[in-house]
């Protein structure tokens, strides 16, 4: 039987002790038909052509940058995008779990070292930055801003790597507070930690620590591009949950 749209089973006496006896069944007549369905089809097509549209134009634009940037001439720089690549996508699955949106693949992972951990650390006082911001947006902002500006912006890559060491204190402080705070381990969050600590070495491997000093104006365009990108995710948060909240209370 199909329940919320997935397959399942169960043993026929499970099934009728919770079987209500009404059936629906649908006996369609040889004309009947969708009403407009030429149009709903072809509406369905430019709504899947325009999700493909999207992909494909920042496929290209990243391998642009990729290229014309000489990003993959240094190995490190190519470890950077991946991690990079990797903790804006752990970002995004924590604030997927925060707006309560079902992703099978962030269920797995906050399996992995105790299950439900993710819902619970999440629910704390503690998984919003000074009250304001969840460290699930802190994550996107941090990620999606170097992400971009070590594509964009190569020759900034030392204050990437000075943004970065800014980030490490608070690694102690969330391991801190799982452990002996909440008393739950939250997966995704640690993964998150160790981006960042995989981040640190990395720029130190490649030497990108050298020469930031004196610090120059462009280190403030890139602590204001972070903060920009996180308020506008926090501003835009609110309206993704009360849709969220207006679908699951549908029948």
């Amino acid at each position: 039987y199909l329940t919320h749209g997935v397959a399942e089973s169960a043993p026929i006496d499970d099934f009728l002790r919770v079987f209500d006896g009404n059936l629906l069944l649908p006996f369609p007549a040889p004309d009947a038909v969708e009403p407009s369905y030429g149009r709903h089809h072809a509406l369905e097509i430019a709504a899947k052509a325009k999700r493909v549209t999207l992909w494909i134009a920042v496929a290209f634009l990243f391998l642009y940058l990729f290229v014309s940037n000489r990003i993959y001439a240094h190995a490190s720089t190519v470890i950077l995008t991946l991690l990079d690549l990797g903790g804006l996508y752990i970002s995004y699955l924590l604030l997927q779990k925060s707006l309560n949106i079902h992703n099978s693949a962030a269920d797995k992972v906050c399996g992995v070292i105790q299950s439900g951990g993710c819902d619970d650390v999440l629910s704390t006082p503690a998984a919003k930055f000074f009250g304001l911001f969840g460290w699930s947006e802190v994550g996107f902002a941090y990620f999606s801003v170097s992400l971009a500006g070590l594509l964009i912006f190569p020759q900034w890559t030392g204050y990437l790597a000075l943004c970065d060491v800014c980030c490490l204190p608070f690694s102690f402080w969330s391991v801190w507070y799982q452990k002996y705070r909440a008393h739950r381990w939250c997966t995704l969050c640690l993964s998150v930690q160790l981006t960042l600590w995989l981040l640190f070495f990395t720029y130190l491997a490649g030497g990108w620590f050298a020469g930031i000093f004196p610090m120059r104006i462009q280190l403030l365009v890139l602590i204001a591009s972070y903060a920009t990108v996180l308020l506008g995710v926090n501003a835009l948060l609110p309206k993704f949950a009360n849709i969220t909240s207006d679908d699951n209370e549908q029948p």
